[in-house]
């Protein structure tokens, strides 16, 4: 779901400035600060692209930011940023699966970011811990060399759990926290809208 922002920049003018918006239609004034106002929300999203966990970027901030628009009217200028998923990073709460019984939640750098079905020979693993998508990996043989450990007895069985690459935990549902960095703040638009506004106005 996409991010719309009403921006009236007269609910937030100095008495200074009231003078020189006197002068202005709210289109117009809409006109004046769209482009900065929107050039500032897409240097923000662009701005939170690093991960967390330090795993390879999937790219999402930066295809936020240039979805973000802006569209002068009668009360100013809207502001819109199209990107599926992004009204979630910003207000967080819950994820529940829709077309499928179980959410499958990346746990590894080599899956965020990828769907399930993108890993051939994946397969369930359920553990006392919660049911997992995981993927065998691959373990040393006795002379040193690098291929795919197979089920077997014993100490066998346990190289085998060593060797898997746990990819996805699958959940019935998640909480998401919100992140208010997602869309400026009124108070940091109007700083930004004051001083085009400033240049532009004489």
């Amino acid at each position: 779901m996409s991010v719309a922002v009403q921006y009236d920049v007269r609910d937030y003018a100095t008495k200074a400035i009231e003078v020189k918006l006197a002068k202005c239609s709210p289109r117009r004034l809409g006109a004046i600060i769209g482009r900065p106002l929107a050039e500032f929300w897409r240097n923000r999203l662009a701005s939170l692209g690093t991960n967390k966990r330090g795993w390879p970027s999937t790219k999402f901030y930066e295809r936020a930011a240039r979805s973000v628009t802006h569209l002068p009217n009668e009360e100013g200028v809207t502001l819109r940023a199209d990107h599926q998923g992004l009204r979630q990073r910003w207000r967080g709460g819950r994820i529940t699966a829709v077309n499928a019984r179980m959410l499958t939640i990346p746990i590894s750098p080599v899956s965020y970011g990828h769907r399930a079905s993108e890993f051939p020979g994946a397969f369930l693993l359920r553990t006392k811990k919660g049911a997992f998508i995981v993927q065998a990996g691959e373990s040393l043989s006795e002379a040193g060399r690098l291929g795919k450990t197979k089920n077997a007895g014993g100490h066998a069985r346990r190289r085998l759990r060593a060797a898997l690459n746990f990819l996805f935990v699958l959940k019935q549902s998640v909480d998401q926290a919100g992140d208010d960095r997602v869309v400026p703040t009124n108070e940091e638009f109007a700083e930004v809208a004051m001083a085009r506004i400033e240049e532009a106005i004489k």
